[in-house]
């Protein structure tokens, strides 16, 4: 996300908010390389929700196709799930003292606490990377069975699903990226032409 932020910033220098480029001058901004765009964003607060946000606000298809696409899944929820997952592996061993309140965080910070009453799809996807019974606290992101009451041995990788996310929203940034990318190299030769 950062990168795909930097990216975007440093192609069209009005995609960004001008408190995203720090102190600098305009005529400094021209000389940056991408690098200093990718730190830049690296500095952005609240990422990487403020960046999603700004996708959104720039590609109203992100915001058409994060709750609805062809992967069945709210894909907000999904980055959202995904943060908070990584950062309880991180530094709590994999478990949630309260697995409510975790969930209740998740949902918030992806708009979708609905005052209190989230929609059972949503706090069934988040509680389907935990486990079960004594282990209902922890998470757990490994291979399980599918359909467990036909007798074929079929298991998924919950990791890889949620890898799947990342890269479809990745996917679905990259893409709009380079369509607006096209654009503007087309708004640039037709001014060009006029110009001449």
């Amino acid at each position: 996300m950062e990168n795909a932020y930097a990216f975007a910033g440093h192609r069209n220098n009005n995609f960004w908010p001008l408190s995203d480029y720090g102190n600098i001058t305009l005529n400094e901004l021209k000389e940056k390389p991408f690098s200093w765009f990718v730190d830049q964003a690296k500095k952005k607060r609240d990422r990487p929700k403020s960046i999603m946000a700004r996708f959104r606000e720039s590609f109203p298809e992100v915001a058409r196709l994060e709750p609805q696409n062809g992967l069945n899944v709210n894909l907000c929820l999904a980055i959202v799930l995904i943060e908070l997952l990584r950062h309880v592996i991180v530094h709590d061993g994999g478990v949630v003292p309260d697995k409510s309140k975790f969930m209740k965080t998740v949902l918030e910070k992806a708009n979708l606490f609905n005052n209190g009453n989230p929609a059972d799809k949503y706090t069934s996807f988040i509680s389907s990377y935990f486990g079960n019974e004594k282990f209902e606290n922890t998470v757990s992101i490994l291979e399980v069975r599918v359909r467990s009451e036909i007798p074929f041995d079929v298991h998924v990788n919950l990791f890889d699903i949620l890898s799947g996310y990342l890269m479809a929203y990745a996917h679905l940034i990259f893409e709009l990226l380079e369509e607006n990318l096209h654009k503007n190299l087309i708004q640039r030769k037709m001014q060009d032409a006029n110009a001449d």
